[in-house]
């Protein structure tokens, strides 16, 4: 609460002297910033995802699957990594037992690892601290059935992305650019920030195999814009184009 009173007090203070604010995603912060009195004017979304498609993406022959989810990023409270095992026991409980990675490390794997015993997933889920070369995080994305993010709050997220160039359809709440790519459901499934939604989520993107690849499809095209190149030179562009319309309005 206290966080959120400053952020908005120092919005507040800075709409009046700064040329814009620069936001990453299309839904969450202009909606925010709209309602804390910035003009849609001062607002400006420029990305800040920007993927190498000659590591990240889909597969070029048949490839097999290994886990039904893959979990990338560190372990700490805000990415919410309990509730995906608490969403595991629940469709276990539904007779649909689920497999996944969890890649990162951080000061919550203990505990983590200690839930996922206690709801008997120890068999279904396997660790990683760290994944050196992006390309074989790549194929890990590549031979998994979906990507699961359940954080609540991210500025990208990043991973999500990644799995979405390599075909993988993605199961997430709704941070950061994932409301802009995921609410259709064309390309996964948005869930909400408790247990019986996430595990409706991926209930849904994992239960019919034909729709799920069709979804993974989708997920390719709809990154195509995060291409490396292509993002950085619209992100210069972009502060470009602000730092020329501040300095004309400054002199006129």
């Amino acid at each position: 609460r206290l966080e959120k009173l400053m952020a908005r007090t120092y919005v507040g203070w800075a709409k009046r002297k700064v040329a814009a604010f620069r936001v990453v995603n299309e839904s969450e912060m202009p909606a925010l910033l709209r309602r804390w009195g910035v003009p849609n004017e001062k607002i400006c979304v420029l990305p800040s995802q920007y993927i190498d498609f000659d590591i990240f993406h889909p597969p070029r022959q048949e490839t097999a699957i290994e886990r039904d989810l893959v979990f990338v990023g560190r372990l700490v409270p805000n990415k919410c990594v309990g509730r995906i095992l608490e969403s595991m026991a629940v469709l276990a409980g539904r007779g649909r037992p689920l497999k996944a990675l969890f890649v990162g490390k951080g000061p919550e794997k203990a505990k983590l690892e200690a839930l996922a015993d206690q709801l008997g997933l120890t068999a279904q889920v396997d660790w990683i601290d760290w994944i050196a070369e992006p390309a074989e995080l790549a194929e890990i994305y590549r031979t998994s059935r979906a990507c699961v993010c359940a954080s609540t709050c991210e500025g990208g997220p990043r991973f999500t992305v990644e799995a979405m160039a390599c075909g993988t359809p993605v199961v997430s709440t709704p941070v950061g650019v994932m409301t802009d790519l995921l609410a259709d459901g064309g390309a996964g499934k948005l869930a909400g920030f408790d247990i019986p939604s996430l595990s409706a989520a991926l209930e849904d993107v994992l239960t019919h195999e034909g729709r799920r690849r069709e979804r993974g499809t989708e997920a390719i095209r709809r990154v195509q814009v995060f291409e490396y190149h292509g993002a950085l030179e619209r992100y210069a562009k972009g502060l470009i184009d602000i730092a020329e319309k501040h300095a004309c309005a400054s002199s006129s």
